[in-house]
Formats: structure tokens, sequence, C-alpha cells
């Protein structure tokens, strides 16, 4: 252990960047839940290819877990929907050899969009005083702007988290399960606390694979310009890496971590390294183009558009660098973006949707021509649904003609509640347009199945309908599925419908009904309910049911109080708690502080899976979706 801390500091020294002492000895890592239970879904065996080459890293530690090929955006806590079935379009997959096939609804459910988008919307609400940045003014203009709010609930400060979570963080560093050392290091990382950067460095070279790019990706989280150096040396390969790592070679995997960490550093010393990294093998590649995306810097526009037109560019990173294109936003990618539209290739086609709808404005009218022939017309169902959405985004009155259309044409399917789902998105931060509303409300009352019913109420959730709480609370407390009533409770939350409080905290209490306890807690956060804790914490000491705890655990992290950390620690502490739940009392820690140490964006953690396309995927991105 002292050898590789005096590694570390010695690289440190060398690249002119010196370390302040350390306050703690806190490792803390991204944690992926493991499949519950009740999760419907084929197993996933690991990829036998994935050894072959140089840079092969066999983990002789048995807990650590396969890495899934098809996304998981939700499991426990973090939503209602199973791994996807992939029957539309040319849905690509990496890693695919020798797995089998999960079972699930389509990748064009409107489940599977909000599960990987919902935090962009849940997150700007929170907080007292946040929701007066709604405005009341309806407007055909372009929908969504950004909002400037203060993320952290009252009466949370760092030395509340640091005090409790450092002593904690060090004992779970010396975990023996993976799982738990893991969640630490990516917790310590979301603290951001200076002097714990040489305690995330203690974990580079752990026996699990899993802790070691997981300590690569804290090392972004965390932010210090300090780790650019780090985290080039990483993505390169380099000699100091492969002993920081304890390893002959870096793997391909660890690359693709450093550059997904590179991104999420948010400093522009980043672009150039991303850049090169372009030409690298196919998954570091793919993560150096979402990484250049959530850093939203111009200068990484001129990369990624001669990937895209440079003739031999693997279609598979071309993919993503559409996408990341439309999040740094530069309009004068614009042209090339729109030039995909319609590309005879349907995943490069659907990526050209998505960054039209995070780029585009309603003067942009051959743009918007282009979506809504594709959102009425279009045979691919995951290119129409995501035309919706990109219309919505986009807003002007043209786009908002398609959606309504849409919405009455289709309002008792999946493509129907995507209509409304977009226009909840062109009202979510403007009062909504009556005749909208009124649609989006017949939507809600003619649903015919839990999917569609609850889809409607959170698009009326998007557009801060408080008319149609009553209807909603009803529907609450109702027969419906433990999925559809939390669908159900986070709309109420989003419409801030405190009238329903104690619906959602009924729900709360119910017990064998994981997915329900952490959406209600969810709708607590946004009422900005006081004792909430108490509530979550009152409804874990009655449960006897074995996945309530572990949702419980997650709902006090997704509360993000302060008031939260102290139960956790006891949690952790307590030795009848099982090793799933200490990891999932970590890992909640780390949510508390995403909200606490957070500027006013949303997280560049959170930022790699909202608007991706999730036909395209790829080992790292995978991956790191499973953890949020």
């Amino acid at each position: 252990m002292n050898r590789r801390i005096t590694t570390s500091i010695a690289f440190l020294a060398m690249i002119t960047f010196p370390i302040s002492p350390v306050l703690s000895t806190c490792p803390v890592g991204g944690y992926r839940p493991p499949l519950p239970p009740y999760e419907p879904g084929g197993t996933v065996e690991p990829d036998p290819g994935r050894s072959a080459g140089p840079t092969a890293d066999p983990d002789p530690t048995p807990a650590d877990p396969p890495v899934s090929a098809t996304p998981r955006p939700v499991t426990l806590g973090g939503g209602t929907t199973p791994a996807p079935r992939t029957g539309h379009g040319s849905v690509t997959r990496g890693h695919s050899r020798g797995r089998k096939k999960s079972q699930g609804p389509g990748l064009d459910q409107w489940e599977y969009w909000w599960e990987l988008n919902k935090d962009a919307y849940l997150w700007r609400l929170r907080g007292p005083g946040n929701r007066s940045t709604r405005t009341k003014d309806f407007d055909l203009g372009r929908s969504i702007e950004a909002l400037v709010v203060d993320p952290a609930p009252v009466g949370s400060s760092r030395s509340d988290l640091l005090g409790p979570m450092l002593p904690l963080l060090d004992r779970a560093m010396e975990s023996s399960t993976c799982d738990i050392r893991s969640s630490a290091v990516l917790a310590l990382g979301k603290l951001r606390e200076p002097t714990a950067l040489s305690h995330i460095l203690r974990l580079l070279d752990d026996s699990c694979s899993r802790v070691r790019v997981m300590t690569v990706l804290s090392l972004g989280v965390h932010g210090d310009p300090q780790v650019i150096p780090i985290l080039e040396e990483i993505l390169n390969d380099g000699s100091f890496a492969r002993k920081l790592l304890g390893r002959p070679s870096v793997s391909v995997q660890a690359q693709a971590y450093a550059a997904l960490a590179l991104g999420l550093t948010k400093s522009e010393r980043a672009v150039p390294i991303l850049a090169k990294a372009l030409n690298k093998p196919l998954e570091v590649a793919q993560s150096a183009a979402l990484a250049l995306g959530i850093l939203e810097v111009e200068e990484g526009t001129l990369a990624l558009e001669r990937v895209l037109k440079n003739a031999g560019s693997d279609r598979r990173l071309m993919v993503h660098a559409l996408t990341a294109l439309g999040r740094i936003g530069d309009r004068s990618a614009l042209p090339l973006i729109e030039r995909f539209l319609g590309n005879s290739d349907a995943d490069l086609a659907r990526s050209a949707i998505i960054a039209c709808g995070l780029v585009a404005e309603p003067r942009d009218e051959g743009i918007v021509k282009a979506l809504r022939i594709t959102a009425e017309e279009g045979k691919n169902p995951l290119a129409s649904n995501w035309a919706l959405i990109s219309l919505g985004q986009i807003g002007g009155a043209p786009a908002r003609k398609t959606l309504v259309r849409t919405l009455t044409e289709n309002g008792k399917s999946s493509k129907g509640v995507f209509a409304a789902l977009a226009l909840g998105i062109s009202s979510f931060d403007r009062a909504a347009n009556p005749l909208d509303l009124a649609h989006v409300r017949r939507g809600f009352l003619d649903a015919q199945n839990d999917s569609v019913r609850s889809g409607f109420a959170l698009a009326l959730g998007l557009m801060n309908d408080g008319a149609s709480a009553g209807l909603l609370r009803r529907e609450l407390r109702g027969k419906g599925s433990p999925e559809s009533r939390g669908h159900l409770s986070v709309a109420l939350g989003l419409m801030d419908a405190k009238q329903a409080e104690g619906a959602v905290k009924s729900a709360l209490e119910e017990k064998g009904k994981p997915n329900l306890i952490v959406c209600a807690a969810r709708a607590l956060a946004l009422f900005s309910s006081q004792n909430s804790v108490g509530y979550v914490c009152k409804s874990m000491a009655s449960s006897r049911s074995p996945m309530d705890p572990l949702a419980g655990t997650l709902s006090l992290g997704f509360i993000g109080e302060t008031k939260s950390v102290d139960p956790l620690c006891k949690l952790f502490d307590d030795a009848r708690t099982t090793k799933d739940t200490k990891a999932h009392a970590i890992r909640a820690l780390g949510l508390v502080a995403d909200r606490i140490e957070s500027d006013s964006d949303l997280p560049g953690i959170y930022q790699l899976k909202a608007g991706c396309n999730y036909g395209v995927q790829f080992e790292a991105l995978n991956d790191v979706m499973s953890i949020l």
C-alpha cells in the first residue's frame, strides 16, 4: 500500500502538480447494482473475445461481476424497464459474441428513453424556489433554455458531508467486496475533496478490474486539473500508467474509461488529448467522442467533424461523433449534421435526429420539415420516436402541429406517449398551451394500459399541469402496477402537487415494491418534503422484504439531503446489513454528494447517458449507464 502512495505522489510531483496532504483514506467507486431477482431478462455471459490481444486484463477476483453487453439503464432505483429487446432497425451491439439475448421491451418503448433522459428534468426542479424559473408565458419559440438553479437542498453543506463520510469511506476502502470498494471510490470523487486525491489513486492497482476502472472514472469526477496528465498516461498506455495500475499493459477498457474521465474533468486542456484518441481502437475512440460532447467546448467540433468527413471512419464511431456534436451545440456544425438525416444507415440517421434536437431552432425550416416527415411517415420506430422528441426540443408552431397530430392519431400507443412527452419538453420551462394540455389529459383518460397511462402522466408533470394532480393522485391510490404508480409519483413531483404528498408517502410504505419505493422518494425530493428521510427510515425499519432495504437505501440518496448521511453511515456499520445493502448505502452517499457538490448544471456523469444513441452500444457506455 505504501508503495502505491509513494508511486502516485512521485508522479504528481514529476508533472509539477503538488498534492496537498490527505484528510482521509477513502475509496469510492461507481457501483453497478446487481440484477434484481424481480427484473425479467436473460442472463449475459462474459465475452470470450475480451481476453484477446496484448491489452487483456484477466481479473482473478471472483466477486467482479461480468459486464452486460446490452444497455441496462433501469435497475433497482433507476427505473422500471428491463434490458431491451432488439427488434427494430439496425440496433448494433459491441462485444456481442457468445452472449445470450436479453428479453424485455423494445428500444422503441418510451420507458427506455425516459430512464436515460429523465435526470435532465428531475435535476432542474430540485430544491425550494427552483420552480420559479418556469415562466408563465406561453411561447412557440425554442422551448428549453438553460436554467440557473441552486441544486443544494436547504441546510446542506460540505462540512455536514465530510465529517461522517470520509471516515466511513476509509473503512469501505478496506472491504473485501469489489462492489463496496468501487462504490466508495466513485463517491469519494463526487465529494471533490482536494486532499482526497491521493486516496483515490491508491485503488488504481486494485486486484479487481471493476474497482480499477471505477477509480479511473472517479479521477475525472473529482475534476482536479492534476488528474489530466494521469488520465492521459492511462489513455495512451504509458509506462507510468502501467506502474500505477500494476499491470503489464493498460487494458482497452481502462483506456476507454480514461477517455470518459477526461470529459468529466470539464477542462479544455482535455480537448487535444481526446481529439488524438479518436484514432485509437474503436471502444476508446467512441468514449473519446462522447467525452468531447460532454466537455461542450467548441474546439472539439473540428475533431468530430473530421471523423464524419473521413470516408474511412468506422460507422460505429461516427454514430457517437454525431450525437457529441449535438451536445456541443455549435451551430456551425449543423449543415454537416443535416447531411446525415435520412442516411441509408439507420444508426447514423438516428444520431443525426438526436443531434438536430440539441442544436436546431425553429428557423431551421429544412431540418424541422425533415424531422416532421420522419416522425409521421418514418418506417423505423426508433427514428420516428426520437424525431418527435427532437421536435419538442426545437419547438415552434410547425413542430407543435406535428406533435399534436401524432398524439391524436396514436394516443393509445408508445408513439403517442412520445408525442406527449415531446409536448411536455416543449413547455417544460414555460406555461403549456391549453389545447396541448387538453390533448394530453384526454390521452391519459383514454389510455387502456398502465404503460401508456403512466407515460401521459409524466407528460402532464413536465407540463406542470397542477390541475391534473387530483386525477393522478386517485390513480396512485389505485391498483395499477408498481412501475406505473412509480411514474405517477414522479409526475406528481414534477408538478409540485404537494396535496398528493400523503398518497406518495403511503406508496413509500408499501412492502415488496422496490421500484415504487424509489420513485416515491424521488417525488418527495421534488416536493422538498419535510422529514422525507424519516419516512424512508421508518419504512425500512418495518419491512421484511429482502429487496426493500436496497430500495430504501437508494431512496435516501435520491432525496439528497444531508439528513440522509447519518442513517446511511449507521446502516453501513450495522453487522446485520448485507453486502449488497452496504454497497447501496455507499452509492447513496455518492448521490447525496452529487446534489451538494455539483454546480447549477446536470453533473457530467449523468450527461454520459442523456441524449445518446442507445441503439449503438459499446461496453464502457453500457457499464457507466448501469451505475447511474
